[in-house]
């Protein structure tokens, strides 16, 4: 079991992602194009190939999943003071979307408590959501877990739980970046 830098124990998010980039690294060493494209959008000066590192393909898991870097990925799952979800629960695909954005995670809470829905956060930011948001996460709006945290991404009753769907977020979010089958 591997551990955090404050010898904690790291949370199963971390782990995933980290193959992620294990994979990534391995596929771009081989020259693999969507490989070397996804890692080129976030280090176009960086010589990749066969000279990927580890680092570079934390660093594309870590822009993928909305965060600007992995130290902010660690920062964030590993419940680190000041850290924040950055754009890991608002993704492109959830632009669409009408969301009641707030200031105040208390006024977000109010809200969330008088007109249902799910509390996020973004950065240092508040969005109360409904259950079709939740979906294209690739989370079920009805998981168990939703009421285990109290539908409050920001303050969980559970933080199991709560790392039990960042894990879920995380998988779709790698799911849209894989590329396409390839016509037969």
């Amino acid at each position: 079991m591997s551990r955090t830098s404050s010898g904690g124990v790291t949370p199963p998010i971390i782990t995933f992602l980290k193959e992620e980039a294990r994979l990534l690294q391995k596929r771009a060493t081989a020259e693999e194009p969507n490989a070397l494209r996804r890692l080129q959008v976030g280090s176009p000066a960086v010589a990749l190939g066969a000279d990927t590192q580890r680092k570079h393909a934390l660093a594309t898991i870590a822009r993928e999943i909305g965060f600007p870097n992995w130290q902010s990925v660690v920062a964030c799952f590993e419940g680190r003071e000041g850290a924040t979800f950055e754009a890991f629960l608002h993704p492109r695909r959830c632009h669409v979307f009408w969301n009641i954005w707030l200031a105040s995670y208390d006024e977000a809470k109010t809200v969330r408590q008088e007109h249902g829905g799910y509390l996020l956060s973004y950065g240092k930011q508040f969005i109360v959501v409904d259950a079709d948001y939740v979906t294209s996460l690739g989370i079920d709006p009805f998981d168990s877990r939703w009421e285990r945290i109290g539908r409050d991404w920001h303050q969980p009753g559970d933080m199991d739980a709560r790392s039990g769907l960042a894990l879920d977020v995380a998988k779709q979010h790698m799911n849209a970046v894989q590329p396409e089958p390839a016509a037969a």
